[in-house]
């Protein structure tokens, strides 16, 4: 029967969230000094996401160059260190660079993605490491040329790629000092030359170090600005369509006051002036007044579901939840109904409603079933049936479906359906009567009573309203105002 479903989103809890942004930010931005990271765990994850998706391609990228300027430096090999190069260029092509490029494939795959800066820390590692145990094997006088492979891994790592800091660190001091241990265990190393590269590679350690964490920091600072960005404009536009929606409902409004309200009184005014008139008779007199109470009825009535449904904007309904029997109130929705219904020549069936003790407001619950099932008698055809059934389920909740045999609804129209003042035709050109509020209304109630509504429907087949009310008890959430009793439509 259905082509669409649709389970009405809360007003107070829209889908709807930004990344960054609200009330927080002062301290969402705040950063850990000792770690350069975000303070916030969700803010530093949401960036280690981004690394991981948008950020990869360009990590990836730099992966390879590197991978490829360890490669270029065999030239090195071949050309300073004589006997060794066998040994150097084997180190190089078939040991360190194979490895790397296995941690660096298997990052690569999208569900590895998010370890990259470990595949990254790795290939710097074992490229630092490869160059030190060169500097050891080689002769006092051919080592100076590699000691510029680490200065190029250090700063090629600090400017260029992302890894956390605290990771970086604890490299770059243990390359600091395994390159000083090579230094006192390497044979033929003069003072002055010790001292100098021991300089220099504390030096360049601490620079590297230095340098990746104002990077580390400056990164997360741009990542979070272009994300609030994002975020700003992302409400600006839904601030603009609340607007744009705004606007029409208050369109919609008037057009429902003109519509609904201006004419019963101009039905009261016109029978009144009727009855001013001398010459009617007693018969015609109190034809007249007939005509005037039943309109005053239907105006105070659609007054009555303005005020509830301000009250339930506002917050200010108020729930006394009872244990009540679902079968007892589906019966007094008919009964209240009976005669619209045989007025429009519309049946309502109840006979496939299985009892079932439920703890709601019997008041409010009754109140939004009475709406669902008007809007069903509103849309059914002559001679058709609104079959009402109820039943327990298997997930611990009692279902409630009302279904109806009438115009039915297109995807678009069950998507506006429990917005205030909306009807299946425009609210300037539509032949139902109604103000357009009931679904709202019954929504909210059930809501509030921790109870489930959807509607599907098909356009000339018909539509179907399903109610899902929880087992366990609902929190009291207080007793109800003699004021709110009184607003009944």
């Amino acid at each position: 029967m259905s082509s669409a479903a649709v389970k009405p989103s809360s007003p107070e809890h829209p889908d709807r969230a930004p990344p960054v942004g609200g009330p927080e930010i002062a301290y969402a931005t705040e950063f850990d000094r000792r770690t350069a990271t975000f303070r916030n765990r969700d803010l530093e994850r949401s960036y280690r996401e981004h690394l991981a998706t948008y950020g990869f391609g360009h990590e990836f990228r730099l992966q390879l160059i590197a991978i490829g300027v360890f490669l270029s430096y065999g030239l090195l090999d071949f050309l300073v260190v004589g006997d060794l190069r066998h040994d150097f260029l084997s180190l190089r092509f078939l040991i360190v660079a194979p490895i790397v490029g296995f941690f660096v494939f298997v990052t690569s795959m999208p569900k590895m993605r998010r370890y990259v800066e470990y595949s990254t820390t790795f290939g710097f590692g074992a490229f630092a490491a490869a160059i030190i145990y060169m500097i050891y094997r080689m002769p006092p006088d051919g080592a100076p040329p590699y000691i510029i492979g680490l200065l190029v891994v250090m700063i090629f790592t600090s400017c260029l790629m992302r890894i956390s800091f605290v990771i970086a660190a604890c490299t770059y001091f243990t390359i600091g000092t395994a390159y000083c241990l090579t230094l006192v265990l390497r044979e033929g190393v003069s003072a002055e030359e010790m001292i100098s590269g021991l300089f220099f590679m504390i030096s360049v350690a601490g620079v590297a170090t230095i340098t990746i964490y104002a990077e580390e920091i400056r990164s997360r600072q741009i990542w979070f600005r272009n994300e609030q960005r994002r975020a700003d404009a992302a409400r600006i536009k839904q601030l603009l369509i609340d607007a744009t929606a705004a606007d029409q409902s208050k369109l919609n409004f008037l057009s429902v006051l003109t519509h609904e309200l201006r004419t019963p009184l101009h039905q009261i005014i016109g029978f009144g002036e009727v009855l001013k008139s001398d010459a009617v008779g007693v018969d015609s007199r109190m034809s007249a007044v007939d005509n005037i109470i039943d309109p005053a009825k239907d105006l105070l009535k659609k007054l009555g579901q303005m005020l509830r449904y301000a009250d339930a904007t506002a917050g200010r309904l108020t729930f006394q939840f009872d244990d009540i029997s679902i079968r007892e109130v589906v019966e007094t929705v008919k009964d209240q109904l009976s005669e619209h219904a045989a007025r429009k020549g519309v049946s309502i069936d109840i006979s496939e409603v299985r009892d079932h003790i439920l703890h709601v407001d019997q008041h409010h619950a009754m109140y939004a079933l009475t709406c669902l099932v008007e809007n069903a008698l509103t849309a059914s055809p002559p001679g058709s049936v609104i079959s009402i059934s109820g039943r327990n389920q298997s997930e611990g909740l009692y279902r409630l479906e009302i279904s109806d045999t009438g115009c039915g609804m297109t995807d678009e129209q069950i998507a506006t359906a429990f917005s205030a003042f909306e009807q299946n035709q425009s609210a300037l050109s539509r032949s139902n009567q109604g103000l357009g509020l009931g679904l709202t209304i019954a929504n909210r109630l059930l809501t509030e009573q921790r109870a489930d509504l959807r509607l599907e429907s098909r356009p000339g087949v018909g539509t179907r309203a399903t109610v899902d009310f929880r087992f366990e008890r609902a929190p009291q959430i207080g007793a109800r105002e003699p004021e709110a009793v009184s607003r009944i439509a």
